[in-house]
């Protein structure tokens, strides 16, 4: 072959330029939540995995880092929790909802945030966490659930809150099975004491109690989570659920604290 014969041989082979994913506008990305919202009877998380709709190249994880850093036309500063629980009428801080103010909406009392299915997951909270939500969700007043507590009522807001990030915690953790997890982990190649960790990590969601069963230090634990979820390159779409798994368990290491370490 001659070499200009080559080098349009390997122009044609050449791979064709990224698509470069449009400008974006908070408008338009809170119309896509309420879409989202209409189609699936929630609100999109920074974890959601179901795609935006009729948007094939966009992610509500990347979404969510455009809305937060900036870029894409975008300002900064702003999160799918924040356009999400305005919507709702909620006040937040990054993704948690005010301990302070915990609005009320109008009508029958129950909070948006929590659909059918992410209340099924209620029996698994702790037991304090879980009378103050249910109480709430039935109709009581932050008020009423802080007297019969003997707390305060920013004390009974800020459980509310707790209770919700811990339901949308366990909702994702519940999207792939132990088994899969497991599976996942022996595909990953991952080393014996890591997925021992890595285990543990998802059977108890509690950082500190997977130390004590393994006989190991907190710090080591955590090294272990950090180092499996930056190292550990997925090589299908399981793998991909099973790294995000592994991601959240590093971001939410202590979540269950409370369930095994009552005071």
């Amino acid at each position: 072959m001659t070499k200009r014969g080559v080098l349009w041989d390997m122009k044609l082979r050449r791979r064709p330029p990224k698509q470069k994913k449009p400008q974006l506008t908070e408008k338009l990305v809170t119309k896509w939540i309420k879409q989202f919202r209409a189609e699936e009877g929630y609100y999109p998380t920074q974890l959601e995995t179901k795609g935006v709709p009729e948007q094939p190249l966009e992610t509500w994880p990347a979404l969510n880092t455009a809305l937060n850093t900036g870029g894409r036309g975008l300002p900064g500063g702003s999160s799918l929790a924040k356009i999400r629980n305005k919507l709702a009428g909620l006040s937040v801080v990054g993704i948690r909802i005010n301990p302070t103010e915990v609005r009320e909406v109008d009508g029958p009392r129950t909070l948006p945030l929590v659909p059918e299915h992410r209340r099924l997951l209620i029996p698994q909270l702790p037991v304090m966490e879980r009378g103050i939500l249910t109480r709430y969700l039935e109709g009581e007043t932050q008020a009423a659930i802080a007297e019969l507590y003997g707390v305060t009522q920013a004390a009974i807001s800020h459980k509310i809150q707790r209770s919700l990030l811990r339901l949308e915690f366990l909702e994702h953790l519940e999207r792939l099975p132990l088994r899969e997890f497991r599976e996942g982990l022996v595909r990953l190649d991952v080393d014996p004491e890591t997925c021992k960790i890595l285990l543990a990590m998802r059977r108890y969601t509690c950082q500190s109690k997977v130390a004590e069963k393994l006989n190991l230090t907190q710090g080591k634990v955590r090294h272990r989570l950090f180092q499996a979820a930056h190292q550990l390159k997925p090589r299908n779409l399981q793998d991909v659920e099973v790294l995000r798994q592994i991601e959240l368990l590093r971001d939410n290491p202590g979540l269950k604290h409370e369930f095994y370490h009552k005071s």
